[in-house]
């Protein structure tokens, strides 16, 4: 039939619900253990004692498959527009602790501010910069800086309010 088409034979089996075995196979459902797992938490807002933070901090706990998010430490909500179009306010941002910044990789640091999302620029001073994805925000140079972790990975809502209000325009 793939051939009478013009299509792959991955196609027509789609078409038709049709797995292969070995596909299927690797979907069955392994049932989560605590030797499978990782429990992650969930801050209620950056703490501005990171990279430390107490029990008060954590809004509750998200066990996840180990493979999902390896290395993973924590997660925080983010809290801004910076790291624009790719974060929205609102997202989880997983993150791996490390000290060490990370050229062209957006991290969570701590700068005499507070605690920030920033993608790490290294100049060739050895200067860090710290930057952001949306253009209404400039680099600026942090007086003092600690780098907190690494966004390893993130998760948004889909049914945010937004959404809502698109589909109320057509």
């Amino acid at each position: 039939m793939a051939k009478l088409f013009g299509v792959s034979a991955q196609k027509v089996k789609s078409a038709f619900g049709i797995e292969d075995k070995e596909f299927s196979r690797s979907l069955r459902v392994t049932p989560l253990t605590d030797k499978n797992t990782i429990s992650l938490p969930i801050l209620a807002d950056v703490p501005a004692g990171l990279p430390d933070f107490s029990d008060a901090d954590v809004e509750t706990f998200w066990d996840i498959p180990r493979w999902v998010f390896p290395g993973a430490d924590f997660v925080v909500k983010c809290n801004g527009d910076s790291l624009e179009p790719k974060l929205h306010l609102g997202d989880y941002c997983v993150i791996r602790k490390t000290e060490e910044p990370l050229h062209g990789r957006a991290m969570v640091v701590k700068t005499e501010n507070g605690v920030c999302m920033k993608v790490i620029k290294k100049l060739k001073d050895g200067t860090i910069q710290l930057c952001s994805t949306n253009p209404k925000y400039k680099p600026f140079i942090p007086e003092e800086l600690t780098i907190v972790g690494l966004i390893i990975g993130s998760w948004s809502r889909q049914d945010k309010e937004n959404w809502l209000g698109l589909m109320e325009t057509k």
